[in-house]
């Protein structure tokens, strides 16, 4: 069995990237996180995708996915 699990990669733009690859189960799934380590971007080998912004309190205030919901809080 062959499986990696929360590699922590860094970007040139100071987020981190964890990459989960499954080669078994053929299935991976990267997450993106803000120098906060909140999740600003997911997408799997299924096509999934989700991505967030968050203000500087860290709540989150806005989410789109691949079905094209989009939730958008304009109070923050």
């Amino acid at each position: 069995m062959i499986e990696k699990l929360n590699i922590p990669i860094q970007s040139k733009n100071t987020k981190k990237i964890e990459y989960c690859l499954s080669l078994d189960n053929e299935w991976w799934h990267i997450s993106e996180l803000d120098k906060n380590n909140n999740e600003i971007y997911y997408v799997n080998s299924k096509g999934n995708w989700v991505k967030k912004e968050y203000n500087n309190r860290g709540d989150k205030i806005y989410v789109e996915d691949k079905h094209g919901f989009l939730n958008y809080d304009r109070t923050n």
